[in-house]
């Protein structure tokens, strides 16, 4: 998951199965694990999958079906940019043209569990493998009988079951201009929660600052008017997927979101205006003087 995993577990101590748990995902979901099979999948081209990782690869083609933007196919794009590495810089045109050629969905050909990718496409599941694996940890609490747990990827997170207090779940978003900061906290009952942003993962080239969630359409990182979305739904995948998808999407978009009553979503733009569905807003504290609620765009 490219993150670090903060387990909380009310009245219980027994962290044993959900780190099992999460190292299994966090092998299997790796585009640089070696011995995992999302990286054979991507360097051999073929791989009979596990059941999860093809559960995986087959909600999130379904997903971007429906929705559009996010495209589990951008793995060789993501890998031309290399972001999140050592050394990155501005690829020529000519090969992000060369990339994107490798990312139409259709190159990703899933038979049950038998997958082959065609014409050079790459997966990643940055956009989806976190709210996936808290799906399936999830399940590990159920299968517990935990009363109440959280799980963070810092980015997504599970909130999980009832506080032995009664009380809502207390819920924290950075500030997207100085993410030691808070920008806003809300409260929250049981649940899976998802911000994407771009000022986490970026680098800068001569001047302009290139962030890790790319346009499909034009092989360059994105550039929107949002700074920050969460998302908060009853689904991890579908959380961490939206999450993204708002984002890129940008305020024009916005409406048809906060109109969207199975999901609930704070988002802030460039202006420091932030938006709320009416679900959530009453419950919602801003918390720094740079940002101010506003009605939908």
């Amino acid at each position: 998951m490219d993150a670090p995993c903060v387990m909380i577990k009310y009245g219980d101590s027994d962290f044993s199965a959900l780190k099992k748990r999460i190292s299994e995902l966090d092998g299997m979901l790796s585009a640089y694990d070696e011995n995992g099979e999302l990286f054979r999948l991507n360097t051999e081209k073929h791989a009979v999958l596990s059941y999860e990782c093809a559960r995986l690869l087959d909600g999130a083609a379904g997903l971007y079906r429906q929705y559009g933007k996010v495209n589990p196919a951008l793995g060789e794009l993501i890998e031309l940019w290399n972001v999140n590495g050592d050394d990155p810089s501005v690829p020529s045109d000519e090969k992000i043209l060369d990339a994107l050629k490798t990312a139409d969905i259709r190159n990703i050909s899933l038979d049950g569990n038998d997958c082959t990718l065609l014409n050079g496409a790459r997966v990643n599941f940055g956009a989806v493998g976190k709210g996936f694996a808290l799906d399936e940890i999830s399940k590990v609490l159920d299968s517990e009988g935990t009363q109440c747990a959280i799980i963070s990827f810092g980015s997504s997170s599970l909130l999980y079951g009832e506080k032995p207090d009664g009380e809502v779940f207390k819920v924290s978003i950075a500030d997207p201009e100085n993410d030691s900061e808070t920008m806003a906290v809300f409260d929250c009952e049981e649940g899976f929660v998802s911000t994407s942003g771009g000022y986490e993962r970026f680098f800068e080239a001569d001047g302009k600052r290139y962030i890790h969630i790319f346009d499909e359409s034009s092989g360059y990182p994105v550039e929107t008017d949002l700074t920050s979305v969460t998302v908060i739904c009853s689904e991890g995948m579908l959380s961490d997927f939206l999450s993204t998808r708002i984002f890129i999407g940008g305020t024009e978009e916005l409406d048809r979101w906060l109109s969207d009553e199975s999901i609930q979503l704070i988002a802030a733009d460039t202006e420091g205006n932030v938006y709320c569905s009416d679900s959530i807003r009453d419950s919602t504290e801003l918390k720094s003087g740079g940002f101010k609620f506003k009605d939908r765009p």
